[in-house]
């Protein structure tokens, strides 16, 4: 069961992985993959922002797989 909040980074996600150990849910918005994620762009000398940045190929990710697994879902914007 997801959890939703109004704070991003307190959101989970049910995790079949953590259930079968008992642990239930992760955090969405994980620090210490954002931190991975920011170290390997930068190891391999790809831009955080700007044209053909990671910020911009992340958000496209997300996004194209956001529509892909739940394409009858509306994806809206928080206010």
């Amino acid at each position: 069961m997801t959890t939703t909040t109004t704070d991003p980074m307190s959101d989970t996600i049910p995790d079949k992985a953590a259930d079968a150990l008992g642990a239930g849910t992760v955090p969405v918005l994980d620090e210490e993959l954002a931190r991975r994620l920011v170290a390997q762009a930068r190891a391999e000398g790809v831009s955080l922002t700007g044209p053909g940045g990671m910020l911009g190929k992340l958000t496209k990710l997300l996004l194209e797989t956001a529509l892909e697994v739940a394409p009858t879902s509306t994806v809206t914007p928080e206010s």
